[in-house]
């Protein structure tokens, strides 16, 4: 155990030290967490259930008045926009622009690259149980945090399932993974 603390200790390092030329792109410069909105508002629209504020502060781990202020930024930089639920029209959800997606796609590029850097070496079956395992690790510390007593598994396709806890969509652990690697 007290190895894979060290890796995850070293791991943490690396990606504090990395996030601000991370959030620094040929798009400008966004705070971190706003990778974090997006990611969310693509992985709902992915999804029967587009996202609002409220499940965006759900996802992205901050309080209701926190997100409202990442999503008023991200609607007044030209990333996102609203649009009347289609399910609720007193309700609004939130849509990805074309500016907020192709700042989305070059992170999700660079991070990409980074992780493939990372592997250099590493066969086909190397990289796929990692992942597999990774996905089980994260899904049962991210159960841990949120107190639920009900650990989602990932299924074949690396999606989890039985999030219990969850008020919002269930959202596949590696949508965004998956649309990454088209």
């Amino acid at each position: 155990m007290a190895t894979i603390e060290r890796a995850m200790i070293t791991l943490q390092w690396a990606m504090t030290r990395r996030v601000p030329r991370e959030s620094s792109s040929r798009h400008g410069t966004l705070p971190p967490p706003m990778y974090d909105v997006l990611a969310a508002v693509d992985d709902g629209a992915s999804t029967e259930h587009p996202i609002g504020v409220t499940e965006v502060a759900t996802l992205v781990r901050v309080d209701q008045p926190r997100a409202s202020r990442l999503v008023a930024q991200a609607v007044t930089g030209g990333l996102l926009r609203r649009e009347a639920d289609p399910r609720d029209g007193r309700r609004s959800v939130l849509v990805l622009t074309a500016h907020g997606g192709d700042v989305l796609a070059d992170a999700r590029r660079r991070r990409r690259a980074t992780i493939e850097a990372a592997m250099t070496g590493w066969s086909p079956a190397q990289r796929r149980d990692f992942g597999r395992l990774l996905t089980a690790f994260a899904a049962r510390w991210d159960s841990q945090h949120d107190g639920d007593a009900t650990l989602p598994e990932p299924d074949d396709a690396g999606h989890l399932v039985g999030r219990a806890g969850h008020d919002g969509p269930e959202f596949p652990a590696s949508s965004s993974a998956a649309r990454d690697s088209r």
